[in-house]
């Protein structure tokens, strides 16, 4: 009988031994599931985007429409921090003249590669005018046609403009990066172009015999622009 229990007893004891040898086969061990480390605890560094970098310097060259460096133009742009930086520059206008400039941009980051900015600045363009400022100008016509005898404003101001401007920057790793925008300028000193009665018809655009006839008539002067920008980073970080 005592035999018969100790059989019994040993083959549960095998049945036993080969379940569990079964489960350690289809369960893997503690070695597929570490504890984690202090290291593996940490959160990882922030990785800024690829635009941003404090102190970095960029030089650009633009065409624009009324910009506030005129038709082509260049500028320095240093980030001063993750949201703001300056820029200053100038260029040409085939309408005001020679043009200087600068502008200070905040902003936001919509990706890793791009930036979004609200900008406000001044510009002052060298402007040599020469208007007829008692003239009426038929449609498509150049000539006074009222009176006989245009009487001529001729002379030199330095335009200064208000500034505010959106901007989309986008760059790349490689230290090239492009921006485009559009703003409103206002002009601050229109007092400094003679008042004008008309302009001729086929002449759009700022102009400064437009500035003469805004001033005749007490309105504020100002100019929608574009433009569009290839820069590349001179130094950064």
């Amino acid at each position: 009988m005592q035999l018969a229990r100790v059989v019994a007893l040993g083959a549960a004891l095998g049945c036993w031994c080969r379940g569990a040898g079964a489960l350690a086969q289809v369960l893997p061990g503690a070695a597929a599931y570490p504890m984690p480390t202090w290291a593996d605890l940490q959160p990882s560094p922030r990785v800024e985007p690829v635009i941003v970098r404090e102190g970095r310097t960029v030089l650009g060259a633009g065409l624009g429409l009324g910009s506030p460096y005129g038709h082509v133009g260049a500028y320095l742009d240093h980030q001063f921090s993750r949201r703001l930086s300056a820029e200053m520059g100038g260029g040409y206008s085939g309408t005001f003249g020679p043009a200087v400039g600068a502008m200070l941009r905040t902003g936001v980051y919509p990706s890793g590669t791009s930036f979004l900015s609200l900008g406000l600045g001044f510009s002052v363009n060298f402007t040599d005018f020469d208007y007829a400022t008692n003239c009426t100008f038929a449609t498509a016509s150049r000539r006074c046609t009222s009176p006989s005898t245009p009487r001529m404003a001729s002379g030199s101001a330095n335009a200064t403009w208000l500034n505010v401007g959106v901007a989309h920057d986008i760059a790349w790793e490689s230290g090239w990066g492009m921006r485009y925008g559009l703003g409103i300028g206002f002009l601050t000193n229109p007092g400094q172009f003679p008042r004008a009665l008309d302009c001729p018809v086929d002449e759009t655009g700022a102009r400064p015999c437009g500035v003469g006839v805004a001033e005749a008539q007490g309105a504020t002067y100002y100019t929608f622009y574009l433009h569009i920008d290839l820069y590349r980073t001179l130094f950064r970080p």
